[in-house]
């Protein structure tokens, strides 16, 4: 198992220290918190204290369909990596063509930062997987595999799976879910998975015990089947993800 950590607006001075100490495998950027030109020269730090660390990037596209809000907090997401980043509303994503420009232009503009490996975007299932939501995020995740073998042949492509605690109740509805995602044409390399939390009391819902087995059962099938896994989670109010560890 390789341990991530994630890197936001901080000097990365204790990432250098564990990469150094061997302590963590790698780092996750977030965006919301830090410029490209800080994301490069850090990652050159990075590379130097550790040259067979890994890099990473998430895209922290979930945060497109709060951005409508002119209270969301995105940070530097609209300003910065207007590359990719936009506010989104779910009936826009419903038209496939949509999903494929943005994953697109994600993977485009991650090809150009000094990243071992990109992550595909996508929006977050939230109570169910019997839902719009996600047959959007499957979308999301076919359209990563296909414009990432285009875009980046050369580096492993992570498709982001951002679910909530509640959908991972369901073991039905997930296998059923699970049934499509492993039989796709051009699938990804592996998954960047992401548990969705709530704020204060209800971020004790990470710890359910029926949300541990279906996170368990996500991360037995798609190891099973090939794919690598990178797992974190996601607290409700929040733009960016956290890192934890790759299976």
């Amino acid at each position: 198992m390789k341990l991530f950590a994630q890197h936001g607006f901080s000097d990365g001075l204790k990432i250098v220290e564990g990469l150094r100490k061997e302590l963590i495998d790698g780092v996750i950027f977030s965006p919301r918190d830090i410029t490209p030109e800080k994301l490069r020269e850090s990652a050159n730090k990075f590379t130097e204290s550790a040259p067979i660390s890994e890099r990473l990037f998430d895209p922290q596209y979930y945060a497109t369909l709060s951005a409508l809000d002119p209270l969301s907090r995105t940070g530097y997401l609209q300003e910065e990596y207007s590359c990719y980043f936009a506010p989104r509303r779910h009936d826009q994503l419903l038209r496939e063509s949509e999903v494929i420009e943005d994953v697109s232009k994600v993977l485009e503009c991650e090809a150009a930062l000094p990243l071992t490996a990109l992550i595909g975007p996508n929006i977050i299932i939230g109570r169910s997987f019997d839902s719009p939501e996600a047959a959007i995020a499957m979308n999301f995740v076919r359209a990563t595999g296909v414009q990432g073998k285009k875009i980046a042949p050369e580096k492993r492509i992570y498709a982001t799976l951002a679910i909530s605690g509640e959908a991972l109740i369901n073991i039905e509805e997930l296998v059923r879910f699970l049934n499509q995602l492993i039989v796709l044409e051009t699938p990804p390399d592996g998954f960047y998975v992401l548990v969705a939390t709530g704020n204060g009391e209800a971020g004790t819902d990470l710890f359910n015990a029926e949300v541990i087995a279906g996170w368990m059962f996500l991360n037995h099938v798609l190891s099973v089947k090939g794919f690598l896994v990178i797992n974190g989670f996601w607290r409700a109010g929040d733009s960016g993800g956290s890192s934890g560890s790759r299976l």
